[in-house]
């Protein structure tokens, strides 16, 4: 774990940069030993190809987060289709020269998208504790409220595809209030 300083207009925040573990590997559990006090900031790989990206950070239900793409660390790839943190959209060129049967497959499947009211591989951030709470990212969101727990980050897709992602972002979380 490294720590990065940050110039912003009234103050340094220190940024801690955060590798994504392989929450798979590590149980879907793990220790929570910090939690952003007000104008803190960490930034977490946010990889393609994993489910949750987990941040091992604890975000508080009493602050306000905002949560900005800073850059993109390799290109974002579903399967074969560019994409960007806000997603890719169907009458993009790769996906107009899909036959129709994988037209039909992604028209049915949208439905069981972790996130079906936004596009496939749209930037999203959820909060896992007691409660869950899922809300978009995209390339930036400001003011966010959380439920207590762990923060993590993922690109909507299907559960069963993201060994077919490629591509990673960094995204920088900081507690407002």
């Amino acid at each position: 774990m490294s720590t990065r300083h940050h110039s912003t207009d009234a103050n340094k925040e220190q940024c801690t940069v955060i590798p994504s573990p392989d929450y798979e590997a590590i149980g879907g559990s793990r220790s929570l030993s910090k939690t952003l006090n007000k104008r803190e900031c960490f930034e977490l790989e946010v990889k393609a190809d994993s489910i949750w990206n987990a941040s091992g950070i604890r975000l508080d239900p009493n602050g306000k987060y905002d949560l900005q793409v800073i850059k993109e660390i390799s290109p974002l790839i579903d399967k074969t289709i560019p994409s960007t943190p806000t997603g890719w959209k169907r009458d993009s060129e790769e996906v107009k020269s899909f036959n129709l049967i994988k037209k039909i497959f992604f028209w049915g499947a949208k439905y069981r998208r972790r996130a079906p009211d936004h596009e496939w591989f749209y930037l999203m951030g959820a909060v896992k504790g007691a409660e869950y709470k899922q809300f978009p990212i995209g390339n930036g969101v400001s003011g966010q409220t959380v439920v207590d727990g762990e923060f993590c980050a993922f690109v909507n897709d299907l559960y069963s595809t993201y060994k077919k992602n490629y591509g990673s972002l960094l995204l920088r979380v900081t507690r407002t209030e």
